[in-house]
């Protein structure tokens, strides 16, 4: 049987958890230049036209309804597995004497109402601190 290491297993979920993001703002990108040459958009986001704007924010209401599930598991399991690394170094390298309150996951977030733009992780403005979808 083939074991694979815990740090492997923290660095594969994190691995998973970039390529999610990666891919979503590829598909955002992609929408905001859809209709163009080669579907991106102009390079510079303070050049994007109200339309541009409008694709990419779409896109990523999309992704983020799409990936939201997921992206949590991951955040999850990340987090757990950076507290499991701690309480192992703290109880001297094992955890067979650690509350069970420790070991468990952390409970789901509360959905959201709305979606947000978080999956992306871009503060989206005009380059005046404003969203251009905003005016």
């Amino acid at each position: 049987m083939h074991h694979v290491s815990h740090a492997a297993r923290l660095a594969a979920r994190r691995a998973e958890l970039a390529t999610l993001d990666i891919n979503a703002v590829t598909a955002c990108e992609r929408a905001a230049g859809q209709g163009r040459r080669g579907r991106l958009p102009p390079p510079d986001p303070a050049r994007w036209d109200r339309s541009t704007w409008h694709r990419y924010l779409t896109e990523a209401r999309a992704q983020e309804h799409l990936l939201a599930a997921r992206r949590r598991r991951l955040l999850a399991e990340i987090g757990a597995m950076e507290r499991g690394d701690v309480l192992h170094a703290h109880l001297g390298g094992s955890d067979e004497h650690a509350p069970a309150a420790l070991l468990r996951p952390p409970p789901e977030p509360p959905a959201r109402s709305a979606p947000t733009l978080e999956l992306l992780g871009h503060q989206i403005n005009d380059g005046r601190g404003r969203c251009p979808l905003a005016s």
